[in-house]
């Protein structure tokens, strides 16, 4: 019986060609494969210990699957290393199948062109292999190979610009806003509205010696209010303002100067509430990739609402790292999109986190990123007085005759994977106190009672779901507490599922009496991809990108407060509407 021979040992018959362009000796050949042949373990061992580091390239918006997939290909890999010393040809082809497409799921985190650059390192040593073989083959194979990989190279192409463009491009048309040139200021906004008063916050380019706010009614900043700040985050040159004393509904223009420079580049606008029962409207919608820029911002814009609301995922960066520099950075970057920026001037903003903007994917209180993100928020979001600042960011406050209620849905929450009893809460113990405060406080007072809960509250229950199905027992909990107290005029506003979907109380009634339930409707997305999550809901889903929501409130003082719930998308038009009325009964 003859003894099987590597490829190396064989001799070596080799045809020369027309098309040759060099001819190497066994020597060379033999010396090319063991680069090829070691290369292939380094490569491995190195990806295999970065993964063990910092964790192979993942996106949670795919699943938990990636990973897996991605040590298979690894493997697969190394199979090919070791296939290629008898079979050169399959070998290679193996090892560039699994780089190819190592590279097609590095696109999961990285650009195209960064992604291939992982993918190259292990089609060297598969380039190679192939050099060595094709120098002894018939120009048939060598061409019909040749051919083969060009195909396959092209699909891996395809397939990463695909996947890099679903997860990290835009879904509908981009605004085409240039953002002012920096002057004194990076960035300003303002928000904790009130009928007589504002906060704002602004960045400054510079380190100044003196700064102020000016408050005018003008444009032209003609007989403006001046005011020094109340706090200043030295580091990063993050003032914060507060201006009292001023009139109810009236417009104002504000903006900064820094020794002695007034900065019109970047000049801000609001409208204080009005004081007492009046007709008014706000905007609101979540999910928004990094980087958004889309014209649902000049959509939302064009709505002139009295305020903007956004209820999560103010980006999508899903950082799982303690650093306040990191959150920083994104609040930067947030207000470098001139579409983003030029809402966030137009009108107070009121802000609240969900998972991808406080952390990692499904975050909640155990997150890594608990501490480093409520610091920097209070640093530069502008907000109303939290509840518990050394805790989470839940607030509330008021305009006309209608109460807000913000509940933070992260911070305080109980991991997914506990179980769902009622030792587990998403909103923990101290804020659900403060929240069954807050509603006994309203009702009867507030003919109108906004809850704003960022996550999915209608959804049938579910071990380890991250929306109120997976805390159905505290979810039972608060349904029983609002009709037990008799809780009048609730209406939920949320965000975090991807579409436009409003219910009009018939599916969002958890109690155990069976009561009727309350309106509810979320508001999303920005300009990631449209996916229903939750549901159902009587009126509809819509899932599509570049989608907000429009809260009309009219009340003329009288027994009766009208509230319409309108969907939009990023041209303006009104998708789905629903519109209730509430009696008055108190304020």
């Amino acid at each position: 019986m003859s003894e099987m021979v590597s490829a190396a040992q064989r001799p070596i018959q080799v045809r020369h060609r027309i098309f040759d362009a060099l001819t190497i000796s066994d020597r060379v050949a033999n010396w090319i494969r063991w680069v090829a042949r070691v290369w292939v373990v380094i490569a491995t061992m190195v990806f295999l210990a970065l993964g063990l580091r910092d964790g192979v390239p993942t996106n949670p918006e795919l699943g938990n699957w990636q990973q897996p997939v991605q040590l298979v290909l690894l493997f697969l890999v190394a199979i090919g290393g070791l296939i290629a010393w008898r079979w050169e040809a399959t070998g290679a082809t193996v090892i560039s199948f699994g780089a190819i497409f190592l590279g097609v799921l590095a696109t999961v985190e990285n650009a195209p062109q960064t992604a291939f650059l992982a993918a190259l390192v292990f089609l060297i040593p598969g380039v190679l292999f192939w050099f060595v073989w094709q120098r002894t083959k018939a120009l048939k194979a060598v061409i019909a190979l040749a051919v083969a990989m060009g195909v396959l190279l092209a699909s891996g192409g395809y397939a990463s610009a695909y996947v890099y463009d679903y997860l990290f491009g835009p879904t509908h048309p981009q605004s085409a806003l240039e953002a002012p040139p920096i002057d004194q200021v990076e960035w300003i906004w303002s928000g904790a509205a009130t009928d007589s008063s504002i906060t704002v916050k602004a960045k400054l380019a510079h380190d100044n010696e003196t700064v102020r706010l000016l408050v005018s009614e003008s444009a032209d900043m003609a007989n403006s209010t001046p005011a020094n700040p109340i706090a200043v985050v030295n580091d990063e040159r993050v003032v914060t303002f507060r201006i009292d004393g001023l009139e109810p509904d009236t417009r104002y223009y504000y903006a900064v100067e820094a020794d002695g420079h007034l900065d019109l580049a970047r000049q801000g606008q609001f409208r204080t509430f009005p004081d007492g029962a009046a007709s008014f409207s706000f905007a609101f919608a979540a999910c928004a990739r990094t980087d958004s820029n889309g014209l649902v911002f000049e959509a939302i814009r064009a709505t002139d609402p009295l305020f903007y609301m956004n209820v999560g995922d103010l980006h999508y960066t899903y950082i799982d790292e303690g650093d306040p520099d990191l959150f920083r950075a994104q609040y930067d970057n947030v207000q470098a999109q001139p579409a983003q920026a030029a809402l966030y001037r137009s009108t107070p903003f009121v802000y609240l986190w969900d998972d991808h903007d406080y952390g990692p994917n499904n975050g909640d209180r155990t997150s890594p990123t608990r501490d480093a993100a409520r610091q920097v928020y209070t640093e530069n979001a502008p907000h109303y007085a939290l509840a518990a600042p050394d805790e989470g960011i839940y607030q509330a406050f008021t305009v006309g005759r209608v109460r807000f209620i913000l509940t933070d849905t992260r911070s305080q929450r109980d991991p997914g994977t506990d179980p769902d009893n009622a030792d587990k809460s998403m909103l923990g113990e101290a804020q659900k106190a403060w929240l069954k405060q807050q509603l006994l406080d309203a009702n009867g007072i507030y003919p109108v009672i906004v809850w704003v809960n960022t996550g999915p509250w209608i959804d049938a229950a579910g071990a380890g779901k991250d929306t109120w199905g997976g805390y159905a027992t505290e979810r039972r909990e608060l349904a029983d507490f609002i009709v037990d107290n008799d809780i009048q005029g609730i209406v939920m506003l949320s965000g975090d599922a991807h579409s436009v979907a409003i219910d009009d109380g018939t599916n969002s009634d958890f109690s155990t009496s069976g009561s009727d339930g309350f309106p509810v409707m979320h508001a999303a997305p920005l300009d990631k991809r449209g996916g229903i999550k939750g549901g159902p809901y009587s009126e509809g889903v819509f899932a599509e990108s570049g989608q907000f929501g429009l809260v009309s409130v009219v009340d003329n003082g009288g027994a009766e407060v009208t509230v319409t719930l309108s969907g939009r998308n990023y041209r303006g038009e009104e998708i789905v509407s629903y519109t209730f009325t509430v009696t008055a009964t108190g304020k």
